[in-house]
């Protein structure tokens, strides 16, 4: 289930409209309205403060792995690379990095100017 689908349902049982969920929870009904239709992401803090207004609160939040079959074939096909274009990859990913924390030292700069 879905935080949208969460809300909803809550919302329908404790029989109240999105227009009153929302003044409970300090924001629109046209927010309410996106959340529960899947059409705007909700972040924990919002997701929390709307299950505070139902009178709940998040009880678990859990993660699962994935597949393991997954991982392993980016492993070995990652391991039979030979060493060369490996090395060449991570040497890849390394300026990468470096541009975008030079990117992120140049847009700091600019902000504070």
């Amino acid at each position: 289930m879905n935080a949208g689908s969460l809300i909803r349902e809550l919302r329908r049982g404790e029989k109240l409209s999105q227009r009153k969920l929302a003044l409970r929870a300090g924001t629109s009904q046209a927010a309410i309205s996106h959340i529960e239709r899947g059409t705007r992401d909700v972040g924990m803090a919002t997701l929390e403060r709307i299950l505070l207004a139902l009178g709940y609160r998040l009880a678990q939040l859990r993660a699962e792995r994935l597949p393991l079959d997954i991982d392993k074939r980016h492993l070995w096909a990652e391991l039979e690379a030979p060493m060369a274009d490996r090395l060449q990859r991570a040497l890849a990913w390394d300026r990468f990095a470096a541009q975008l924390a030079d990117s992120a030292t140049r847009a700091e700069a600019a902000q504070k100017q």
